[in-house]
C-alpha cells in the first residue's frame, strides 16, 4: 500500500462524492425540504479513522471540498511516511484540521 490510496478508501471516497452530489441536487430541486437552504460553498469532509483517510482522498480531486477534519486518521493509512503520502496530500487545497 506504500503511496497509495486503498481501493476501499477510494471506493469510500466516491461514496462521499456521491452524497455531495446528491446533496447538490436536492438544493437545486424544486420541492425539496432542502431546496435552496443548503450552503453548497461551504461543504467539509470528515471522518474517523478510515473515514479520515476517505475525506483525504475525496479533497485531493473534489474542488467541491473548502476543509477536511480527519479524526484519528492519516493521509494513506498506518505508517506511512511523509513522502508516501505526498501523492495524495499534495492534490490537497482545502485545510485539514488532524
Amino acid at each position: 500500500m506504500a503511496g497509495k490510496v486503498s481501493a476501499t478508501a477510494s471506493a469510500t471516497a466516491d461514496a462521499q462524492g456521491k452524497a455531495i452530489d446528491w446533496a447538490v441536487a436536492e438544493n437545486a430541486r424544486p420541492g425539496s425540504p432542502y431546496a435552496h437552504k443548503l450552503d453548497l460553498a461551504r461543504v467539509v469532509l470528515a471522518g474517523n479513522s478510515c473515514g479520515g483517510i476517505s475525506s483525504l482522498t475525496l479533497a485531493a480531486r473534489d474542488h467541491r471540498a473548502r476543509a477536511v477534519f480527519v479524526l484519528s486518521g492519516s493521509s494513506v493509512g498506518p505508517n506511512q511516511t511523509r513522502e508516501q503520502a505526498a501523492p495524495v496530500m499534495g492534490k490537497v487545497t482545502a485545510p485539514v484540521l488532524w
